[in-house]
Order: C-alpha cells, then structure tokens, then sequence
C-alpha cells in the first residue's frame, strides 16, 4: 500500500510540474506575441491638470495611463481623449442651448490647450 501512495505521489507531482511548464510555456508564446505586435489603447481621458511641467503623464501619477506605466506594460500608443459631457437638461436647464455648447467648447478647449504646449516641451525627448 505505501508503494502505491509514493506512485501516486510522484504522478500527482509530475502532472502539477506538467501543469507548471505547460503554463509557462503558453506565458512565454503570449509575451512573444505581445512583443512583436503594436500595442495600443485606443480612449484615455485626459485631465488637464496632468499636462503641466511640474505634473504630466511622462510622470507615475495616481491615474491609470502614463508613460512610465506604459513602458512597464508594454503599451505603445496611447489616444489621449479631449471629452467634454454636457448635463442633461433637467440638470442644468441650458445643456443643450447656446450657454451650454459654450462652456462645453470652453471646457474642450482648456484640455487642448493644456496638452499642446506640455507635449512640444516634454515629449519630442521621450518618445
């Protein structure tokens, strides 16, 4: 009986051990793949308190996309989204009237304007 125990030990082991190698194979192929192919993200809300020289995405920030994430990951392109919501109307009664596409326009054009400057002067350097 306890020659059976040891056989049936020593399969269980050498199926986990199996079980192991056959996962760290299909791991190593998956990487591969990763590293041969273009890896993007194609919608990251941008804030454009993270577009400053003091704190930009080239930075570990608390969010969840910046460069140095990005090169830990393995991610190569990032679109950064300028998205601006409008309230519904019940919310804020001009949402959708003139006084609203105004702050919604003025509210995109602060993220783009944030973006630009902090790009041309960080960037080109690290890309």
């Amino acid at each position: 009986m306890g020659k059976r125990v040891l056989v049936a030990a020593a399969l269980a082991s050498a199926g986990v051990m199996a079980q192991a190698q056959g996962e760290q194979e299909l791991v190593a192929r998956a990487r591969a793949i990763h590293e041969r192919a273009i890896t993007l993200d194609t919608h990251n809300d941008i804030d454009p308190e993270n577009f400053t020289r003091g704190c930009n995405y080239t930075m570990r920030l608390t969010n969840q996309v910046n460069l140095p994430k990005m090169k830990e990951g393995g991610l190569d392109v990032s679109f950064m989204i300028v998205y601006v919501g409008q309230s519904n109307p019940p919310q804020v009664a001009d949402a959708f009237q003139p006084p609203g596409y105004d702050r919604a326009y003025k509210a995109a054009s602060a993220k783009f304007d944030a973006v630009s400057p902090t790009t041309a002067a960080t960037w080109t350097t690290r890309c």
